[in-house]
């Protein structure tokens, strides 16, 4: 199964390159977090199914993978791109603005939260809780 599931994402990368003219040398990374099957952070327990090595394989392409697991183990929730992409999304949108995440399971991020710093693999508990706690105060993030 998880050959096939990479397999069909190699597909949908190249049918992505063709489509829009572009070539596999021209790509810097392909970020790829696969298809989760089991989510429970709070356990420190995520399982994605999807070889990254195999994509670089298939695509030409470097992948960076593994990114929900290596987030979970840092103490995150799984998802350390997801604050930064919002931001790059929305930011520049008259507020007040939410976005919802929906996926296997839903989430909302007021635009308060969206200056949570979360680059890299490390997403920061300690300075979740720090910006939470302002947004509710009512302070500037």
């Amino acid at each position: 199964l998880e050959r096939d599931l990479t397999l069909l994402h190699a597909e949908a990368v190249r049918l992505f390159v063709r489509r829009h003219g572009l070539r596999a040398d021209e790509m810097d990374v392909i970020g790829f977090h696969g298809q989760t099957v089991l989510h429970r952070p709070e356990a420190g327990l995520t399982v994605q199914l999807g070889d990254g090595p195999a994509l670089a394989a298939a695509t030409g392409i470097d992948v960076v993978w593994d990114l929900r697991a290596a987030d979970v183990a840092a103490g995150g929730q799984g998802a350390p791109i997801a604050p930064a992409y919002h931001r790059a999304l929305v930011g520049k949108l008259p507020g007040p603005v939410a976005v919802v995440n929906i996926g296997g399971v839903a989430n909302v991020l007021p635009q308060a939260l969206l200056g949570l710093a979360a680059w890299g693999m490390i997403t920061a508990r300690r300075d979740w809780r720090a910006k939470l706690a302002e947004a509710e105060a009512g302070e500037k993030v």
